[in-house]
């Protein structure tokens, strides 16, 4: 696998291999072949491997997980000894014992044996999730967020700080410096495409934003792609400015992040979204915020916010998709939601370290709740 860990001078490790939390995960992706895989962090993507199963027949079913944890001696004695890796000894520095003459040099020393685990530590299993593969089904891409350590269909692009246990019942979202983003989405449903996924259908988010006396965003970032394959860029949601309030915006960004990628024209969002009247200020301005993206039908999208679950929704005009893209709209993809700070990013100066964004659930549903 070849995973590095960090090392500091002092001798304690940390990261990969040496990381203090562990994610398992194994995948039975047909009747012949398994991936296995794991992660270091909860909000990175699984380092996966493909195994293989043809030569022994088809898998008929799985009667055992595990195990987790090897503490026999089966690491040192059989595992070590196939690793292709450097024996013999190694050289440290060691330093002379005279005070007034210091002196110092290389010595070789011998590798130490490879020992099994030492029973006096523990291990804590946190969760065991047994889950769908990709396509999940629409409304199992929902999460609560509601179980301590439990990260649901989470998957994570640069997300500095993400847990379920900082604040109970919720995803803490926590950006480390003032000029980063954070971009998460379902692991298994990263297109909802319209034949997978027939509307109507609606995809509701409550989140607690942080303090208004900083700026701070939330948008859903959405590629629509066409039946060619050629797609347009929208990526509406919230924007607070200390300045001059709480609004909604298509877009909360220019298209420079990604001109090195991409064609920056494609990324411009040119979808423009009608209001009958304005989002209020009060209901922006709510923690929690209720935020609702509805597909009516194949061509047809609204957006909708409220401040309580007994209100109704503030709805946008229906928005026809066909029409702006000149064609048949074929799905979303990428579909994650996103929050980012800086001047860089196009943000206004004053975003301070440790900003934090409150998840309370994402409920993806059929149907509509709204007339």
């Amino acid at each position: 696998w070849r995973i590095p860990y960090f090392s500091s001078g002092s001798g304690p490790k940390y990261g990969g291999p040496a990381s203090p939390q562990l994610y398992f995960r194994c995948i039975v992706q047909g009747p012949t072949t398994l991936s296995v895989g794991f992660k270091y962090d909860e909000a990175t993507d699984f380092l996966m491997r493909t195994i293989d199963c043809s030569p022994y027949g088809n898998i008929t079913g799985i009667w055992e997980i595990g195990p987790i944890f090897s503490c026999d001696r089966w690491i040192p004695d059989e595992l070590v000894r196939s690793l292709p890796l450097e024996r013999g000894t190694y050289p440290i520095i060691a330093g002379s014992k005279n005070p007034d003459k210091f002196e110092s040099k290389f010595i070789n020393v011998p590798a130490p044996a490879p020992q099994p685990p030492d029973p006096k530590y523990e291990f804590h299993v946190d969760y065991c999730a047994f889950m769908q593969a990709p396509p999940a089904p629409f409304e199992d891409l929902s999460c609560d967020f509601n179980i301590p350590g439990y990260m649901g269909e989470l998957r994570g692009v640069q997300i500095p700080m993400a847990d379920t246990h900082t604040n109970p019942g919720h995803l803490t979202l926590t950006l480390l410096g003032p000029s980063q983003g954070a971009w998460w989405g379902p692991n298994s449903g990263y297109d909802l495409d319209l034949e997978r996924y027939p509307p109507p259908w609606e995809i509701e988010t409550c989140f607690t934003a942080p303090d208004d006396t900083i700026p701070w965003n939330l948008f859903l970032i959405l590629l629509m792609y066409r039946e060619d394959g050629t797609w347009e860029c929208w990526r509406p949601g919230v924007v607070n400015d200390p300045a001059s309030g709480h609004r909604y915006v298509d877009s909360p960004y220019g298209h420079t992040l990604f001109d090195e990628h991409f064609n920056p024209e494609q990324l411009i969002t040119k979808l423009k979204l009608e209001w009958p009247e304005p989002v209020p200020e009060k209901i922006l301005a709510s923690k929690p915020l209720y935020w609702l993206i509805q597909m009516l039908d194949r061509s047809r999208v609204r957006i909708g916010f409220r401040a309580r679950p007994e209100d109704a929704w503030h709805l946008s005009k229906t928005f026809n998709l066909t029409e702006f893209m000149k064609g048949e709209f074929k799905k979303f993809d990428v579909h994650c939601w996103g929050t980012v700070t800086g001047r860089h990013l196009g943000q206004p100066a004053g975003s301070p370290m440790y900003q934090k964004l409150l998840i309370d659930y994402v409920h993806y549903r059929y149907g509509l709740t709204t007339e």
